[in-house]
């Protein structure tokens, strides 16, 4: 995708290929792109209840105060959207023949008219003037007027602000972005997180400050609704599961609206200016229609001005992208190809790799590796290759220096790797890990941090393959979690030198597993390791939440006769009936590894390129 100018050329240059309907693998997400309208028509209108997911993009999150939910436009289908549309439907989506529709004529023929008169006063023939933020200012103050009965006035200093940090998420939602598909890039990427987090958070201030604060307090019950905010307010009152954060982020994206408008608008414009004769017609239209400016245009006029609806039309067709991709909540077939869900079962292997996945990122994290770890391996390995076909020669000092830095970067990655498969291997063979600790310090004594991963072990999957395991994409979710989390990284606002790290589990005692415990290397610990107050002590609480809870699950791999293998012993009082590690609860014990990682700090010199 990287040779073509946009991804949108791409999409369509790959369709000359691989047909007009194909799966692509962006990052870590699997993609189906679909081409002509009779697909389209069949993923959003045919089976469109099964495509109302919405990614899992984390700047879609940054954007809605943490939860992309928050969003009506970018949140999977669920009951509360449901309620939010319903409270919406009448205001957002009027009839003809209302009140609304007539209010929403009335306020844009009101608007155009300030409009008008800025821009008499702004205009200097020959001059060049920026147009677009007059425009988009002129836009919001309809939707304002319309859901909020208020107009700020265009030198309005936070109304200004407004407008243009609403702009600059519009385009921020339509532009597609790395972070979206390669989430291990975040650490590149905070300052710009950062910054659109603080669009969003003033534009909530603003509606909260210059709207909500101010009707709330007269808001009565017993009248009519004025505006779609009295409508928001009194469900305040009405409907105990609404909460001020709902209204304000449903307002929020009603108003956000505007800016759509207004880039349609200069869309528009520009297509004009390209092409005069469309202009000189819609002109004529228009001079036809008002009397040659005697009246304003209205809504109602719009069915006698159909080359000025055709333009907009048109306009829409040439120019909108698809904003927000869809995501498929149900498994179901498009044009004969069949689209999955994966089923989120949760195994032990997945739970190793999520704990080998923190284990990694704390490393990096927190210093005592100079890469993450796959970029560190790969260079400490790229040594190996160089070295088996070059000698060095080891001359000079700095030739010992070298070998000696690099000696311990390989120790460093070896420990590393041991720990990781320690930890595999104590999720397959006991399938009863309960807890596992990270302790950073020289000693296990006397640590400077300690990082606790409490495993959901009930929840494991005990006689369940890894074919149809947790997909890789809300594993990624859950580290990115790590590297989005303020507390950490409040934290780590001091340093960690290079120092050692030790792996502590607390396991679930039972006969069967002592000697498999002898063969990973464990070895019991009679007295649990007693944090000092000077140790930074972090707890981490891994939850599996089933979003299809209380549905029976359908995955292959969960079917009786994988059951039956637990009945093939002699000894009936060992048969286990259940297929999940729910059993009664044992005793539990802690154990630590003989594998201590000892951090690597690169030197000052290249250590990496030659």
């Amino acid at each position: 995708m990287g040779r073509f100018d946009n991804p949108f050329q791409g999409f369509g240059t790959l369709a000359k290929q691989y047909g007009d309907i194909y799966s692509l693998t962006l990052g870590h997400t699997r993609c189906l792109i679909v081409n002509n309208l009779d697909l389209i028509r069949e993923v959003l209108n045919k089976n469109g209840k099964f495509f109302g997911g919405r990614p899992n993009f984390l700047r879609y999150d940054k954007l809605f105060g943490g939860d992309r939910n928050n969003s009506l436009a970018l949140c999977n289908w669920s009951q509360l959207q449901q309620k939010r549309r319903n409270l919406a439907r009448r205001h957002c989506s009027p009839r003809e023949s209302t009140s609304y529709f007539t209010k929403m004529s009335t306020v844009g023929c009101h608007e155009i008219d300030h409009l008008i008169d800025r821009l008499k006063n702004e205009i200097v023939p020959g001059q060049p003037i920026d147009i677009k933020p007059i425009i988009n200012a002129a836009c919001a103050n309809m939707f304002c007027q319309y859901m909020c009965s208020k107009r700020f006035d265009y030198e309005d200093v936070e109304f200004k602000q407004f407008v243009r940090f609403f702009d600059e998420i519009f385009w921020e939602i339509n532009q597609g972005h790395p972070l979206d598909f390669l989430p291990w890039l975040l650490p590149f990427y905070t300052h710009h997180l950062n910054r659109i987090s603080y669009w969003s958070r003033t534009i909530r201030k603003f509606i909260l400050d210059r709207v909500i604060n101010e009707r709330e307090p007269n808001v009565d019950p017993d009248e009519p609704d004025t505006d779609f905010t009295d409508v928001l307010l009194k469900s305040l009152i009405e409907n105990k599961n609404m909460s001020h954060n709902t209204i304000i982020f449903m307002l929020e994206d009603f108003l956000g609206g505007h800016s759509a408008v207004g880039n349609l608008v200069m869309l528009a414009l520009s297509y004009i200016a390209k092409n005069p004769n469309i202009g000189t017609k819609i002109q004529c239209e228009v001079d036809i229609i008002s009397n040659t400016g005697e009246r304003s245009i209205n809504l109602s006029d719009m069915s006698n001005m159909p080359f000025t609806m055709a333009t907009i039309f048109e306009v829409l067709r040439y120019s909108s992208s698809p904003i927000v991709p869809h995501v498929a909540t149900e498994d179901t077939v498009v044009s004969g190809f069949g689209v999955t869900t994966d089923v989120d079962v949760l195994t032990t292997g997945i739970l190793a790799e999520l704990v080998n996945g923190i284990l990694d990122f704390l490393l990096f994290h927190r210093s005592q590796i100079p890469f993450v770890y796959k970029t560190y391996k790969y260079y400490v390995e790229k040594w190996d290759e160089t070295n088996a076909t070059t000698e060095t020669a080891g001359e000079s000092f700095r030739d010992y220096q070298l070998q000696k830095q690099r000696f311990l970067a390989k120790e460093t990655k070896k420990s590393i790797s041991n720990m990781r498969e320690i930890i595999r291997s104590a999720f397959k063979s006991s399938k009863a890990v309960k807890s596992l600790r990270f302790l950073f310090g020289n000693n296990t004594f006397m640590p400077t941090e300690s990082y606790t991963i409490h495993i959901p072990h009930k929840s494991i999957s005990k006689n369940h393959g890894d074919i149809h395991a947790m997909p890789e994409g809300p594993l990624n979710q859950t580290l990115l979690g790590l590297l989005t989390c303020e507390e950490l990284y409040t934290l780590w606002s001091t340093e960690l030198k290079t120092t050692n790290v030790f792996l502590e589990l607390e396991l679930l005692t039972s006969d069967e597993s002592e000697q498999q415990r002898e063969t990973l290397k464990l070895y019991p610990k009679d007295v649990v390791s007693q944090l000092p107050r000077s140790c930074k002590n972090v707890h981490l609480h891994l939850l599996h939440v089933n979003e299809s809870a209380g549905e029976e699950l359908t995955c292959c791999k969960e079917l009786v006769i994988y059951q039956d293998f637990d009945f093939l012993s002699l000894d009936s009082e060992n048969a286990k009936e259940n297929v999940s590690l729910n059993e009664e609860e044992h005793n539990s014990g802690w154990w630590q590894s003989d594998i201590i990682v000892r951090g690597f700090r690169a030197p000052k010199y290249d250590l990496w390129s030659s």
